[in-house]
């Protein structure tokens, strides 16, 4: 199938799949100070008879996910995460009003919805899960901890159902590293 056929259709008894993540362009969103995103021409079709980009981008840039080793060294790395921890039930809670002054989660509501939802994931559409003042990522050390992740500057969440929906993560497993520029798809019933 052709992207001129149109839409495949959704998998597993999903009636749609949306993409949750933007496109990693040149200069795109990064958190301050990390490494900005650069993409270079390696190869084209006229010289060389294929396209080919060169990438150079921080784990944490544009659309992301990060593992537990982000912020403790002895905490799973983005190769020591196991497949399951890449697939999760979606929750989208629109709170923008309610947090328009300082977005982002208090370390008491991580610990709230590890503690009483179980959660794997935690994701928000915003550079980072902790509210702008927390220097000290409160949320990011609560919730990175056995084998949860976060999934920051996420798009398209109004596409998504309150509940029921399902969120599929992709990205790089890097030997060691904190995390990866993601694909987030989002699964709706």
């Amino acid at each position: 199938m052709s992207a001129l056929d149109g839409p495949r259709a959704a998998p597993f008894g999903f009636t749609r799949i949306v993409f949750l993540s933007h496109v990693i362009t040149a200069g795109g969103p990064t958190f301050p100070g990390d490494p900005l995103v650069e993409i270079f021409p390696a190869a084209t079709i006229e010289r060389d008879g294929y396209h080919l980009q060169s990438l150079v981008a921080g784990e944490q840039a544009g659309t992301h996910w990060a593992a537990p080793a982000h912020f403790a060294a002895d905490q799973a790395a983005a190769d020591e995460l196991d497949p399951g921890d890449f697939f999760y039930p979606a929750v989208v809670l629109d709170v923008r009003a309610e947090v328009k002054e300082d977005p982002g989660f208090g370390p008491a509501a991580v610990s709230w919805l590890i503690e009483q939802r179980s959660v794997g994931a935690l994701g928000i559409d915003t550079m980072g899960i902790d509210p702008g003042a927390d220097t000290s990522f409160g949320a990011n050390r609560l919730l990175l901890r056995e084998h949860r992740i976060h999934l920051e500057n996420l798009a398209g969440l109004g596409e998504m159902p309150p509940s029921g929906g399902w969120i599929i993560v992709g990205g790089i497993r890097i030997r060691g590293g904190s995390g990866s520029p993601a694909t987030v798809f989002g699964l709706i019933p």
